[in-house]
């Protein structure tokens, strides 16, 4: 261990310590229903119906509202966080969230499903969340339940490396309408109500939020154009200056309930967002991206008899974007004396726009039966039809042999004659089966497998097996086997014409199989632990890879073998009445390729404490502290190892207990200001690193919350 890492370990074990001696330094005192009560949690994400969290046949997370509000999180990326060995990283092109775990990284992060109320929101372009679309709303949220590992036997494609599902609120759930707004750093400001109400038998339940910032306002000192000043004597590039994370955002949900039928629909758009540090790594403060998602289901869901239960869902997805951006700033001039370096000079900069219109539906139904004695039994089929039925390009340049752009003199549109990605579409349809076998009174077996046949890709079979021993009301053991796969995104596949990222229509799905070990013990009635240790073996994983000097762009690759172990540890502990501690830690060791090199950007170490504390019977205040270490840079990357880091959060809140009860937060992100940096993407030699400095996370910032109760 370096000077550095023994630092940041010694800061970590300090400032644990104190917080310590801090929180039992006072007598305790009475709580009117303290944060985050301990009942036993239930888990929907690893069968399809609820299910004990310590007897589930998988690893999994499960957060509910209450812990949100415990933890101080005012972000999904900082419920994320608090997961075991989950990291969330950041891409350059408008800083857009990665969710990396286990040493599973790639450029776009589309091996990690995101749902929401049980539904893949996943865009056809990079098979990730995208871009411009932000962060999920947390005030409408009920529980976050995130499972580690492969799950494509439940939920297909893209249950490669885990899965968050973001359940929101049912009427059940909110007992009176709530009003909030938030002030804070960046010129940030949030308001949302959240409400229910019943009528002749409808349920209704919604939640509206309304939210802006100008975003962080961290510093890149040197960026691609930099680089293409130094090459060519110009002096264009806005480097060093502020990355562009600007957003306005407006999210709503809406479900009903009447009876054995369900509709809901999920709404956001956001609008003016940054481009970050730019869609070609070069600062971009001009650039601007909208993105607008909406979902909407309509279920239905009746028990037939005692041992059999019926559902069916119709759903329908649409996502666009609408981006303008530039790849490189005016003044740009890439005329050369040196031939295969030369290209053509740009007055007023290169630059692009991009319009994408998608839209998704799937048909599913299912059924349980418990007929058989100690069975459960699921089977289902659903149909799902994707297109990418609209795509504009506008752009002044194409791309010369020798990758360096040329100008075309004029604004070209390209939507109906070489766009970089076509029009086209994919349908897949699937059936699944799966079989939850009480083999003993202590021993549970589910054993399950789902077809999958898509229209471009082929068939993909995906099996999982689990035996879990509860071996004592406090103690119980599992091992879990999984596979899964992840088709080539449309990117991944189709692009061209394109300066950033290039298709590749020669591409093999991605594969993985993951073998666990898991150990639950809860040693008292208010102290649990739970111990995992995961190996796993993936195969043909896609990445873009740069392309040869003098090339900007970057072709999708199947890289080849990806494998790892590691052990993640967490822990629950609820001292008295009003005080709490949990955390974890999470060490994983992953290679690739023919020689076996270390796996990049996805941290090898890390470490979460969280720490609350009812002082009185209004007043609150909790403490966070994350540790992140050891992440690697790709083998011909000779710049200096990423730093690892310690950051702390806390807050405090006051609760009006008025007959409108009502509660003010003051929020405080990395307290001491660390420097925190997130990989950037090297490049191969000779081309120099677009942004060698690495991509700056926010330092200190504030934010006040208040929320009244109706």
């Amino acid at each position: 261990m370096d000077a550095y890492c023994k630092k940041q370990s010694s800061i970590l074990c300090q400032l644990c310590m104190g917080f310590m001696v801090a929180l039992f330094s006072h007598a305790a005192v009475s709580a009117e229903a303290f944060l985050g009560a301990d009942d036993e949690l239930f888990v929907s994400i690893a069968t399809g119906q609820s299910k004990s969290i310590k007897l589930a046949p998988a690893v999994t997370t499960v957060v509910t509202a209450a812990e949100i509000t415990a933890m101080g999180a005012t972000t999904l990326s900082e419920v994320l966080e608090s997961v075991p060995g989950l990291h969330v990283s950041a891409n350059a092109i408008g800083y857009g969230k990665l969710y990396l775990t286990r040493g599973i990284y790639s450029e776009y992060n589309p091996q990690f499903l995101v749902l929401i109320d049980g539904q893949p929101v996943t865009g056809l372009q990079f098979g990730n969340r995208g871009f411009y679309l932000g962060e999920y709303s947390i005030y409408g949220i009920e529980r976050v339940e995130i499972l580690r590992g492969p799950a494509s036997a439940v939920y297909g494609a893209d249950a490669f490396s885990g899965i968050v599902n973001i359940i929101t609120k049912n009427v059940e759930d909110i007992d009176k309408t709530e009003l909030g707004v938030a002030f804070g750093s960046f010129e940030s400001k949030e308001a949302w109500i959240l409400a229910a109400h019943e009528w002749q038998g409808l349920k209704f339940a919604y939640s509206l939020t309304a939210s802006s910032s100008d975003g962080s306002d961290q510093i890149i000192e040197s960026d691609a154009q930099s680089n293409f000043d130094s090459l060519y004597g110009t002096q264009v590039s806005y480097a060093p200056g502020s990355v562009n994370a600007a957003s306005e955002k407006i999210a709503g949900h809406l479900k009903i309930n009447y009876n054995d039928w369900n509709a809901r629909l999920d709404y956001q758009v956001n609008q003016n967002v940054g481009m970050g540090a730019g869609v070609a790594s070069a600062l971009d403060p001009l650039g601007k991206g909208d993105a607008e998602r909406y979902l909407a289901e309509l279920s239905y869901g009746t028990n037939v008899s005692d041992v059999l239960k019926v559902s069916s869902f119709l759903n329908y997805l649409n996502l666009q974007s609408n981006s303008f951006f530039y790849l490189f700033p005016a003044g740009v001039n890439f005329n050369s004396p040196i031939p295969p370096l030369n290209g053509d000079y740009f007055p007023e900069g290169v630059f692009g726009e991009l319009v994408l219109r998608e839209h998704h539906m799937r048909f599913e139904s299912s059924a349980f039966y418990s007929g058989f004695e100690n069975q459960n039994w699921r089977v289902g089929a659903g149909y799902l039809f994707q297109d990418m039925y609209h795509v504009e390009e506008r752009k002044n340049f194409y791309i010369q042999p020798n990758g360096i752009p040329g100008n075309l003199g004029s604004v070209v549109d390209y939507s109906d004659n070489n766009a970089f990605l076509p029009e086209t579409d994919r349908r897949v349809q699937y059936t699944f089966l799966q079989n939850e076998w009480q083999l003993y009174p202590d021993w549970e077996l589910t054993a399950g497998v789902r077809y999958d046949r898509y229209s471009d890709f082929g068939d993909t079979t995906n099996p999982r097996l689990a035996l879990v021993w509860q071996a004592a009301y406090d103690l119980t053991f599992k091992v879990l086997y999984s596979e899964a796969f992840r088709p080539p995104s449309f990117s991944e596949q189709f692009n061209i014409n394109n300066p950033v990222a290039l298709g590749n229509p020669n591409l093999k799905p991605e594969e993985i199989n993951t073998i666990e070990l898991v150990v639950d013990y809860s040693s008292s009635d208010v102290l649990r632990h739970t111990f995992n240790i995961f190996q796993y073996k993936a195969n043909d994983l896609i990445q873009f890879i740069p392309d040869a000097a003098p090339a900007t762009s970057k072709t999708a690759q199947n890289i080849g073998e990806q494998s790892g172990y590691g052990v993640e540890y967490e822990w629950n502990w609820r001292i008295d009445d009003v005080t709490k501690i949990k955390g974890n830690i999470a060490w994983q060791h992953s290679v690739q390729g023919v020689n076996d090199d270390a796996t990049i950007h996805s941290p090898a170490l890390q470490a979460y404490l969280q720490a609350n504390r009812n002082w009185l019977v209004n007043f609150d205040s909790g403490m966070t502290l994350k540790y992140v270490a050891d992440r690697e840079r790709v083998s011909y990357d000779a710049r200096a190892p990423i730093d690892d880091y310690v950051t702390v959060d806390g807050y405090v809140a006051y609760s009006f207990l008025n007959c409108h009860k009502s509660r003010l937060t003051l929020h405080v992100k990395n307290i001491f200001d660390e420097d925190i940096k997130e990989p950037s993407v090297g490049s191969v030699p000779p081309v120099p690193t677009s942004i060698p400095d690495d991509l700056p996370m926010s330092g200190r910032s504030f934010l006040l919350t208040l929320k009244t109760y109706w």
